[in-house]
C-alpha cells in the first residue's frame, strides 16, 4: 500500500491556498459538521508551512477505501498469498461472486484470531508448511458458521495493482471515523488560528502518511532559550489510526537543542484526545485546548533542570535507560538489538550527557511506532529522573 513522508529539512515549504485546505473534507454530512466546528480560515493562504506540500502528498495516497458489513455466510477461502487470506464475498443473498481480496498487514491474523480464535494455529501451520490442515479447517468452519457479521475495510490498488481489492482490517461498528483526512483538516486549521491569535510562525517539521494512519509534527517557528547553552522547540505531535479503536491524539511535543548541533525531541501529555465515538460538539469543545499550548510550554520549560542536561551520564543511568529499552514490550526486536549494540559501544566511554544520547537514539533507523517511544521515554527522563 502507499505511504508517504514529509520532512521540513528536505522538502517544499509552501503554504496552501484556503481552497486546498478546505479540499480536504468530501461532501458527505459528517464532513460538513467537521467544517462547522471551528473558525475556517478567512485568509488567502494558511499561515502554516509545508501545508501545501503535505497535502499534496496526502492527495498522492490515492487508496479508495470503504468499510462494509458482511455476514460470515457470504465469505469463502479462495486460497494463501504466502502467510495472507484471499477471500471471496458473494452478492448478499446469492450464490453469485462479486469480487475477491488479499489480506494485507495484520489482517488475515486479526481475521483468523477475531472469527475463530486461530491465528497461533495458523502460525504453526505456515511455519510448518501445513498450509493444506490450515485451509480444510478454515473451509470447513466457514461453511458451517453462521450469524456472525463483520465490518470490513477494503482497499483498492493503485498503479499497476489498480485492479485488485485488498483487506486492510476488521473494523469497528461502534465508532465514528475521523478519517486522515478530517484530522489533517482539524490540524491545519486549528493551527492556522493559533498561530493567528499568538501572532507565531508555525511549520510542518515532518509527516508520515499511510493509506489508514497519520503522524504528523507541527512546531512554533522560535527557539526559546533556557541558558546559554540549551534552547527549545514546541509544538503539536498529532496520530490518528482510522482501523484502531484508539484516540486522535495531539500531544505536546519539545525538542531541546544545545550550541554543538545535538538536539532531542520529547513527546509530552496530550493536548487534545479526540476518541472515536465522540460527538462533534465534544470535538468542538476539546480542540479548544490547543488555546493553552503556552501553559503546556511554561510548565515543561520549569520542569526541565537544566543543569541534569550537560551532565555526563554514569554507567549506572546509562545501564538504567538502556535496561527500560530492554524490557519494554512495544519495542520491536530490530530495535532493541540496535539500541543493545549502541549501549555497548556508548557505555565504556561515559562522554555522553542526556542530549548527546537522545541524539543519537532519533538517528537509529526505527519504524514510526519505535520513534515515538523513545520520545516519550525522553520526556520520562527529563521530568521525572532516571528510576
Amino acid at each position: 500500500m502507499a505511504t508517504t513522508s514529509f520532512n521540513s529539512h528536505q522538502d517544499g515549504m509552501k503554504h496552501a491556498s484556503k481552497e486546498q485546505v478546505l479540499s480536504l473534507l468530501d461532501s458527505d454530512t459528517e464532513s460538513e459538521n467537521i467544517q462547522n466546528l471551528l473558525s475556517n480560515i478567512i485568509e488567502a493562504k494558511c499561515n502554516i508551512a509545508g501545508s501545501a506540500e503535505v497535502i499534496k502528498r496526502f492527495n498522492q495516497i490515492g487508496n479508495q477505501k470503504k468499510d462494509i458489513k458482511i455476514p460470515i455466510e457470504y465469505i469463502s477461502l479462495i486460497g494463501f498469498d504466502e502467510k495472507q487470506l484471499i477471500l471471496s464475498f458473494n452478492e448478499e443473498g446469492t450464490d453469485d461472486l462479486a469480487f475477491t481480496a488479499t489480506g494485507i498487514y495484520s489482517f488475515s491474523t486479526d481475521f483468523l484470531d477475531i472469527l475463530f480464535h486461530m491465528s497461533k494455529f495458523s502460525g504453526y501451520c505456515f511455519k510448518m508448511n501445513e498450509t493444506d490442515l490450515l485451509r480444510e479447517n478454515l473451509e470447513y468452519l466457514l461453511d458451517n458458521t453462521t450469524g456472525r457479521t463483520k465490518q470490513y475495510r477494503f482497499i483498492n490498488g493503485i498503479g499497476k495493482n489498480e485492479d485488485d481489492m485488498y483487506l486492510r482490517a476488521i473494523t469497528s461498528e461502534q465508532y465514528r471515523n475521523y478519517d486522515n483526512n478530517i484530522v489533517l483538516y482539524l490540524a491545519l486549521v486549528s493551527m492556522h488560528n493559533y498561530s493567528k491569535s499568538m501572532a507565531t510562525k508555525v511549520y510542518i517539521e515532518k509527516a508520515y502518511i499511510t493509506d489508514s494512519s497519520l503522524d504528523l509534527t507541527l512546531k512554533l517557528d522560535e527557539k526559546i532559550k533556557l541558558n546559554s547553552d540549551f534552547s527549545i522547540e514546541v509544538g503539536i505531535n498529532i496520530t490518528n489510526s482510522e482501523i484502531r479503536e484508539g484516540a486522535v491524539l495531539f500531544e505536546f511535543i519539545y525538542t531541546i537543542n544545545d550550541n554543538n548541533g545535538m538536539k532531542s525531541t520529547a513527546i509530552g501529555d496530550n493536548v487534545v484526545k479526540i476518541q472515536h465515538n465522540n460527538r462533534f460538539e465534544t470535538v468542538h469543545s476539546k480542540m479548544a485546548k490547543l488555546l493553552d499550548l503556552k501553559i503546556y510550554t511554561d510548565g515543561i520549560i520549569d520542569g526541565i533542570n537544566v543543569a541534569n542536561l550537560a551532565t555526563k551520564l554514569d554507567e549506572n543511568v546509562l545501564f538504567s535507560i538502556f535496561n527500560k529499552f530492554s524490557r519494554s514490550k512495544a519495542l520491536e526486536k530490530a530495535t532493541k538489538s540496535k539500541l543493545e549494540q549502541l549501549h555497548k559501544d556508548e557505555i565504556a566511554s561515559n562522554t555522553l550527557n542526556i542530549i548527546e544520547l537522545f541524539d543519537k537514539l532519533e538517528k537509529l533507523n526505527t519504524s514510526v511506532d519505535d520513534k515515538t517511544y523513545l520520545q516519550k521515554k525522553f520526556n520520562d527522563f527529563i521530568t521525572k529522573g532516571f528510576k
